[in-house]
């Protein structure tokens, strides 16, 4: 039999042996572990560089989102701009079948002289023509050579009171979808008994001015700060257009600011409203008609 010695020898040899091996497993765990915790920063790592990148670009992208909407409302100026000669005639039926441009020239400078008083040269109208609408008769576009012909055109509208005939300045779709909105904003705040008037895509109200925001709600401008400021007549670019009913109207060469630009709505429904007031058909009646 062994003795009691060579028992306790064999068994501190096994609890060596056994020592050894779990000295081994924990500095292969302890290896695995650092693997481990390296990938994780690594992985960390990565992901704060994605994030960095992720906010680069959605500062990109929301730069690019403003430059893009700077550039629209810019198109959409210059549009207007290119429109400011041109105004449009709803309730003139053609005499012929097939309209040419000289016929629509010639009808609507008879049309003129009949109804607004208003003799024009052959070499007043640069264009006339049918806007193609299922609306029947369709509308007459018709721009002029000068834009003092345009306003002293439409210097004249109250002559079309009680008549089927809504003339009407010409607008980009965009800014007539904005007046439209407007224009119904105003009605409602006359009905309040408040002084409203719609200049070009901005809405006065007892002397402050609103735009749209992007819901179709009223947005203070930024100059409401000065209490006498006025909506004007349109200057020479044709843009801003009172909605004077009473009063005395400005002359045509005088010229005039408009306020700054609200936001422009994408969705709203609207036609032609220039010069619209309330009670009219969609396409609106000149002010000065009612």
């Amino acid at each position: 039999m062994a003795t009691a010695n060579e028992i306790s020898k064999m068994l501190d040899s096994k609890l060596q042996a056994q020592s050894s091996a779990i000295m081994t497993a924990i500095e292969g765990l302890r290896s695995d572990f650092a693997a481990v915790r390296q990938e994780i920063q690594d992985v960390q790592e990565r992901c704060d560089q994605l994030e960095e990148r992720g906010e680069e670009a959605d500062a990109r992208i929301t730069a690019l989102e403003k430059e893009v909407s700077a550039l629209r409302l810019r198109a959409i100026e210059a549009e207007d701009r290119s429109r400011r000669n041109n105004v449009v005639l709803r309730g003139l039926h053609p005499k012929k079948r097939f309209e040419s441009f000289q016929d629509a020239s010639d009808l609507y400078r008879q049309w003129s002289m009949e109804y607004l008083g208003l003799e024009l040269r052959d070499l007043d109208i640069v264009r006339a023509h049918r806007l193609r609408t299922a609306e029947r008769p369709q509308p007459m576009i018709v721009q002029f050579l000068n834009w003092k012909d345009k306003e002293e055109t439409l210097a004249r509208t109250s002559r079309l009171k009680g008549t089927r005939f809504y003339l009407n300045e010409d607008f980009s779709r965009e800014t007539r979808e904005v007046r439209s909105v407007l224009f119904r904003h105003a009605k409602t705040a006359r009905e309040r008994n408040q002084v409203a008037r719609v200049t070009y895509n901005t809405l006065w109200l007892d002397g402050k001015s609103y735009g749209l925001g992007p819901y179709g709600e009223l947005v203070p401008l930024v100059n409401n700060g000065n209490q006498r400021t006025k909506p004007q007549r349109a200057g020479s670019d044709g843009r801003a257009t009172s909605m004077q009913t009473s009063g005395a109207r400005k002359q045509p060469q005088q010229q005039s600011q408009r306020p700054n630009s609200p936001p422009l709505l994408g969705a709203a429904a609207g036609g032609y409203t220039a010069r619209q007031t309330s009670g009219g058909p969609p396409g609106g009646r000149s002010s000065q008609a009612w």
